[in-house]
């Protein structure tokens, strides 16, 4: 095993632990397995063992440069969020109050993807003001109920959109890029966007229960994760771009005016 690859598979309170018997001279003048089992680090032997041409000593500062390098890194905050009564000790923050700091935040880019909304000229009031404000682009990825049969499906589809911003987004222009799943609106098929997130700038999410309703926002029991992680947000938005690609979703071309 490389010694880099071994090194970065320990744990980081096993670095910790071999770090300071290093530095105390616990490990003596070698790095064998008796010496680590000694020190109770016995279990770090196949990682570390390509490393006995060090001394203790240059051992014992390639360990501490390592768990530097471990504590410069970014960390992901994970934060609880509620919708709902909430005990007296209360753990979590109110959904609607997230998702609104969420888009008064926006600096770049915000996807949403959600299965109902209402209450929109609430809901949405802070993002389309970041859209204006700073030029932030949304994406939203929206839930469309599947047209009945003989029913003209570009018809249904522009209606349902149309009716969306209607009664969601009474802003007028900037306006969210839309994208619909084709297999939702298919009247041979029953399947859902049930999905509810919300990307901000590729750094921060939230995922989730709620709708983007009234009830989902402030009154059901609803659980979900507010998550400050790029590497988390990345991914999340790289999935929504790839099925598009895919054409899992579809971008709509219609007019709102």
């Amino acid at each position: 095993m490389p010694p880099a690859r071994g090194l970065a598979e320990i744990s980081t309170p096993d670095l910790q632990r071999l770090a300071a018997d290093l530095t105390r001279g616990g490990a003596a003048t070698a790095i064998t397995r008796p010496a680590l089992s000694a020190a109770r680090l016995g279990h770090l032997w196949e990682p570390v063992h390509a490393l006995g041409i060090l001394e203790p000593a240059t051992l014992a500062i390639v360990v501490h440069a390592i768990l530097s390098e471990r504590n410069a890194r970014p960390r992901t905050r994970v934060d609880l969020v509620w919708t709902g009564i909430e005990a007296k000790t209360a753990y979590a923050r109110p959904t609607g109050t997230v998702v609104r700091e969420l888009f008064e935040s926006a600096q770049q880019h915000v996807l949403v993807a959600g299965y109902a909304f209402d209450h929109g000229a609430d809901i949405f009031e802070p993002l389309h003001g970041a859209m204006k404000a700073r030029g932030v682009t949304v994406d939203l990825y929206l839930h469309i109920d599947r047209a009945r049969f003989h029913q003209d499906i570009s018809k249904h589809l522009g209606h349902e959109v149309a009716t969306f911003f209607a009664q969601n987004w009474p802003f007028g222009t900037p306006h969210p890029v839309i994208y619909v799943a084709p297999r939702t609106i298919d009247p041979a098929l029953c399947e859902s966007l049930h999905a509810k997130c919300v990307v901000v700038d590729e750094r921060v999410s939230i995922v989730g229960s709620a709708n983007f309703t009234d009830r989902g926002q402030s009154r059901n029991i609803e659980v979900g994760a507010r998550i400050e992680d790029a590497g988390f947000a990345e991914a999340l938005v790289s999935q929504f771009r790839a099925a598009t690609n895919a054409g899992v979703f579809c971008r709509f071309d219609g007019k709102f005016e």
